[in-house]
């Protein structure tokens, strides 16, 4: 009997216990812990599960309908542009050296690598003992030449002195105060002033020439006569254009000259970046398309953003049988010097073939998926579906589309990365 109370007692126990667990479980989900902050539900791009994985529906979330932005397709003209990648070249005419004709040594320099110059500026000293004498020689013909024109106009001053002489003497004859000897003797004077008169005018001629022959002199040595206030052995070199200093030999001590053996005779090569060349190499085909003031577009990775323009101003210079291009030289207007020698640009040429209607659509809106070109074109309010298309031409941020799509359809541009990003979530939540 004892034995049947106690089992029944812990019957009892048992059975309350569960009541007990029972009733606090179903209490904990609606306790709230205190301080906790309530979970707020995340966005999603598509606010159904769709049942077709290549249809999109965005949600009512004005932040996300404003990720995407739409876009109309359209019939329009269609530029034909043809890209090329080549290196910048200097122009043939924009090139100088800096040399030296007289043997002497390097005094002075000036300039160094990368230094702009201007037409005409020193960029450097040689000491040279034929400058002094030329200049020597300058100073001395140029007083003799002084010397001469004063002689000159002294005797041309006697001679009208005699010629006023012989009137007067004459005036007298008539009236029978003077003898007529006296009349000869001064016609006489008179006649040899002449001949003087002619030697000094000679001579005036002969230092004339004797004295731009000096000058011509100091000119190829680089010297201004107008400069020579005194003798010097100092010959300035300089800049023949205006330019970037490229290359520089030259160095303080250096022996310069025809006699110094010398390999190379130039000191410095100057070139010329205000415009600066392209050599494009254009298959045959497209040759025929291209034509003299072509507008080109160049880019660079030098200068990120910025577009430089240019033209084509020679056509077919060279033909290669190997590759079947010819080659094209455009001129970049280049007036910072931002373009370099051996710098790579990608060039963009307009051709005769464009101007053609073409159904096209912002590039931005071109999406590759599951390696397919594909574009998100709209069906509904806030309904995308994955259309694949097949592209041509692109230009100027719009692409050609040659199938796909038609006149007047909506495509998503902004925002179609995305689109495609919930694409791919469903199909992957199809193949779980």
């Amino acid at each position: 009997m004892t034995k049947q109370i106690t089992k029944w007692t812990a019957c009892c126990a048992a059975f309350g216990l569960i009541l007990v667990i029972t009733s606090w479980s179903s209490y904990l989900p609606a306790r709230k812990i205190a301080g906790a902050v309530d979970a707020k539900p995340i966005p999603s791009i598509a606010a159904t599960k769709n049942v077709d994985s290549d249809i999109v529906r965005l949600s009512q979330e004005p932040a996300l309908r404003n990720t995407v932005n739409i876009a109309t397709v359209k019939d329009m003209r269609l530029h034909n542009v043809m890209r090329f990648s080549s290196t910048v070249e200097s122009r043939n005419p924009g090139t100088a050296s800096v040399t030296c004709l007289l043997h002497g040594v390097v005094s002075r320099v000036l300039a160094d690598v990368g230094d702009k110059v201007q037409a005409g500026q020193i960029v450097a000293y040689i000491n040279c003992p034929d400058v002094s004498d030329a200049q020597s020689v300058y100073v001395e013909r140029r007083a003799h030449g002084l010397e001469a024109a004063a002689n000159y106009e002294f005797t041309r001053t006697r001679l009208k002195i005699a010629e006023a002489e012989i009137a007067r003497l004459k005036s007298l004859s008539v009236d029978g105060i003077t003898a007529r000897k006296d009349v000869e003797s001064a016609e006489s004077r008179t006649a040899g002033i002449e001949a003087e008169l002619q030697t000094a005018k000679a001579m005036v001629s002969s230092s004339e020439i004797q004295l731009e022959s000096s000058k011509s002199r100091l000119l190829s040595f680089g010297l201004e006569p107008t400069t020579v206030d005194k003798v010097t052995t100092e010959l300035p070199l300089r800049s023949p254009i205006s330019g970037l200093v490229s290359e520089r030999t030259a160095q303080a001590g250096l022996p310069v000259g025809p006699l110094s053996g010398a390999t190379n005779a130039a000191l410095f090569k100057i070139i010329d970046l205000s415009r600066v060349w392209v050599m494009l190499e254009v298959p045959q085909d497209e040759i025929s398309h291209v034509h003299i003031g072509a507008k080109v577009s160049f880019t660079t990775e030098v200068a990120p953003g910025k577009s430089f323009k240019g033209r084509v101003t020679k056509l077919g210079e060279t033909f290669d049988a190997a590759s079947r291009t010819a080659s094209i030289r455009t001129e970049i207007e280049n007036p910072n010097f931002i373009l370099k020698p051996g710098m790579l640009v990608l060039a963009d040429v307009s051709t005769d073939g464009s101007l053609q209607q073409q159904l096209t659509i912002p590039e931005k809106a071109i999406q590759k998926l599951s390696n397919k070109t594909v574009v998100f074109k709209e069906i509904g309010p806030l309904t995308f579906k994955v259309c694949p298309v097949s592209i041509g031409r692109c230009n100027r941020g719009d692409a050609e589309i040659q199938t796909g799509l038609s006149l007047g359809d909506r495509v998503a541009t902004n925002g179609s990365f995305l689109l495609k990003s919930e694409v791919m979530k469903n199909a992957i939540g199809e193949e779980q």
